[in-house]
């Protein structure tokens, strides 16, 4: 392989995060009632964060490759873990083992049908996809077309 480094630096104190990477600032924290400083998402927050946008940064390169606009696209994503896990009760797993995410896709109508060439290469080349995917999450995800009559 051909690796290219990727990574962050930074503090921690508690349950409190500072850390920087490429350049860019982020808090990861948790809230006050589980021993933080509520001054940032959670990890599991910043993986949904990472899910949704990795698979945005390649929907919109694909699309890009194969000549098929997309315009706007509205995300939700959701992770089900069972907080158990986190607390060690024994056998219950700590990773979250659910991601249902819902995409509403700006698109031509003339362009609906080639839709899923996009899908399927997102899927096929989302890094963070294929580590949830990989770690035995159930991924469901339901991509719908919005149709609109011309991509900005």
């Amino acid at each position: 392989p051909k690796l290219t480094y990727i990574g962050c630096t930074g503090k921690s104190e508690g349950a409190t995060s500072w850390l920087k990477g490429s350049g860019h600032e982020f808090i990861v924290d948790e809230p006050k009632n589980l021993g933080g400083r509520d001054l940032g998402p959670n990890p599991i927050v910043y993986l949904a964060g990472a899910l949704t946008a990795c698979e945005q940064v390649i929907m919109n390169n694909v699309s890009k490759e194969k000549k098929i606009p997309i315009g706007e696209v509205k995300w939700e994503t959701k992770l089900g873990l069972d907080v158990r896990g986190l607390r060690g009760v024994e056998g219950v797993m700590s990773q979250p083992q659910t991601a249902d995410i819902t995409a509403e896709i700006e698109i031509e109508e003339q362009n609906v049908s080639k839709l899923d060439e996009i899908l399927f290469e997102v899927e096929r080349r989302c890094p963070v996809y294929n580590v949830c995917k990989n770690s035995g999450m159930k991924i469901n995800t339901t991509y719908k077309p919005k149709i609109v009559d011309k991509i900005k």
